[in-house]
Order: C-alpha cells, then structure tokens, then sequence
C-alpha cells in the first residue's frame, strides 16, 4: 500500500478531471457543430484519460492491481488519448476546408 504523499495526488487528479468533464459537457452542448464535436473529443482525450489513469493508480497504490497489468492499462488509455486527439485533430481539418 502506498503513503498518502502518493494517494493523495491521485485523489486530487480524478476529483478535478471529473469536474473539468462535468463542467465541459454542460458548455458543449451549447457550442454544438463540428468545433463541439472536436472539444468533445479534446475532453475524451484529455480528462477522461486523466481521470482513467488517477483511477488506475489509487487502485494500484491500494493495492487491487499489481505493476505489470498496471503498465499494460497505461499503454491502453495512453492509445485511447492519442485516438482521440487524433479524431479532434481530424474533425477541426475538416471544419476548415
């Protein structure tokens, strides 16, 4: 089990990454079209990865996953990030031409 220096940093990331998803997801509606859309992907990119990986670790610092599933989780949601900017990135090209 790991100390609160190392728990409590955790904590404080996925209570502040769901805020920030809480609080994007009620502005995006508003926007709407193809720039909500990339913000929405941004935010899955973004805070929903964060929010993964503080989740992740707890469990790990906890004690409920070892270090070598761990490594595997972060690889996946570092992948689920990466796709997501990558689909922004494609939904903000396309909003341009």
């Amino acid at each position: 089990m790991s100390t609160n220096a190392e728990i409590i940093p955790g904590i404080i990331a996925l209570i502040s990454s769901l805020i920030a998803m809480i609080m994007l997801s009620r502005v995006i509606p508003i926007i709407g079209g193809s720039i909500g859309r990339m913000i929405k992907m941004m935010v899955a990119g973004i805070f929903f990865s964060v929010f993964l990986h503080a989740g992740v670790e707890l469990a790990a610092g906890f004690g409920l996953i070892s270090e070598g599933p761990l490594m595997i989780i972060m690889g996946i949601l570092i992948t689920a990030g990466a796709v997501a900017f990558i689909s922004a990135g494609s939904i903000g090209i396309k909003s341009l031409k």
